[in-house]
């Protein structure tokens, strides 16, 4: 029996179809961890402005609103493009055909979303530095933080260049991705590399004062008090969180720089759903993390205070 529509249609209306049951799946995962990530900014912000030096909570606070805001302009992105992918093809009024329609989608601004998950890592890179600098703070100890700072001003850059080929690509949406040039390709892989170099290094620095403060206290057991166990605890918190961290943008280089895990990713239906679903995810894990740092380290009292 005959439908109507030519066997490029059928196969493009099977492909929007799909698409709108990864979207519907993603956005719904996508709602819950937005919530969470919302939750959880309330929750810092309140410890922090209630526990910490108010200057000091004032700067780490703003920089979680910031990541919030990003994620949630990420998060209107993907709601935004799962409503034109219909909107452009099976709703529309083009004359063109509705593969033609579909090849539309392509021009989504997935680089917009590159940029700003670029400079939410940069945040939550500033607010570690500065749970780090907390721990060093002696006049010869300052010189050790130029190492993260030295490598966050490369992340800045990286960040820079990603924006300057997202406004490229706004430029000559009409052509395509130019986010997908070699170039642009090659500075998305090397933000993940210098938020992985910035982290390992504000972790590698938590891992030597938690490794001093222990010898300290094994030379003298008298002097181990409630604040002493306290701070332990509170360097332990970032130490595995910091090491977890290093797993999540380890495995982002791996994937990026093989083109045979891309390929795998996409492989089946099921994968490729899998890596949609954690796609999505991504953005609000970047703002979790520096948000449950906050929580976990103020819910054994304030570093700041702990320290002096």
């Amino acid at each position: 029996m005959s439908t109507g529509f030519s066997d490029s249609d059928i196969a493009t209306l099977e492909r929007i179809g799909h698409d709108s049951i990864v979207n519907i799946v993603a956005l719904c995962i996508d709602a819950i961890f937005y919530t969470l990530y919302f939750i959880l900014v309330i929750i810092a912000g309140h410890m922090l402005l209630k526990r910490g030096p108010f200057k000091a909570a004032l700067f780490t606070l703003t920089l979680m609103v910031l990541m919030l805001l990003m994620d949630t302009a990420i998060c209107i992105i993907d709601v935004s493009n799962a409503i034109h992918e219909i909107t452009l093809t099976i709703t529309s009024n083009s004359d063109i055909s509705l593969a033609d329609r579909y090849t539309l989608t392509d021009n989504f601004p997935w680089a917009v979303e590159d940029a700003l998950y670029a400079w939410m890592s940069n945040l939550g890179d500033v607010i570690i530095i500065s749970r780090v600098y907390a721990f060093y703070q002696g006049e010869k100890e300052r010189w050790f933080m130029l190492l993260p700072i030295s490598l966050l001003f490369g992340s800045l850059i990286t960040s820079v260049l990603i924006s300057f080929c997202t406004a490229q690509w706004s430029e000559n949406a009409s052509i395509g991705h130019l986010i997908d040039t070699d170039f642009c390709e090659n500075v998305q892989l090397s933000s993940y590399c210098t938020t992985v170099a910035t982290t390992a290094a504000a972790t590698a620095m938590m891992s030597y004062k938690l490794w001093q403060y222990s010898r300290e206290i094994a030379h003298d057991l008298r002097s181990v008090t409630s604040g002493r166990t306290r701070l332990q605890r509170i360097m332990m918190i970032f130490i595995q969180s910091g090491v977890l961290y290093l797993l999540f943008f380890i495995e982002a280089i791996i994937t990026d720089s093989s083109s045979a895990i891309i390929q795998a990713e996409v492989a089946t239906t099921a994968k490729a759903f899998a890596c949609t679903i954690w796609t999505y995810m991504t953005s609000h894990i970047v703002g979790i993390y520096p948000a449950v740092v906050v929580i976990l380290a103020h819910s054994q009292r304030s570093c700041f205070e702990t320290v002096s």
